[in-house]
């Protein structure tokens, strides 16, 4: 019984995992399609849900204004949060977003 239980508990951990994801790699063929408005609504959400990748995306798109208006300072936050684990990439567009 404890261990149905178990599998059950890490199926309910695990399932909302996948579901972000899908919404993350739909956000990216919205993107690729030049549907700025659809990708970033999708970014948002699953950036909130913890993506940092989506975080990453979302910055980008606000630092040049690809279906919002854009901002540097929005762009910073966002870099900054997807920068928690402390990536090349985002450290050298985090000082490219200072100057």
């Amino acid at each position: 019984m404890i261990k149905h239980i178990v599998k059950l508990f890490i199926f309910l951990l695990i399932c909302p995992l996948f579901l972000h994801a899908h919404i993350f790699e739909e956000g990216v063929m919205e993107y690729k399609e030049g549907r700025y408005q659809e990708a970033l609504q999708l970014f948002n959400t699953s950036c909130k849900n913890g993506n940092k990748q989506a975080c990453y995306n979302l910055a980008v798109m606000y630092k040049h204004g690809q279906g919002i208006r854009p901002s540097r300072q929005k762009a910073k936050e966002l870099f900054t949060m997807a920068c928690e684990n402390d990536t090349k990439e985002c450290r050298f567009n985090m000082l490219n977003n200072e100057s």
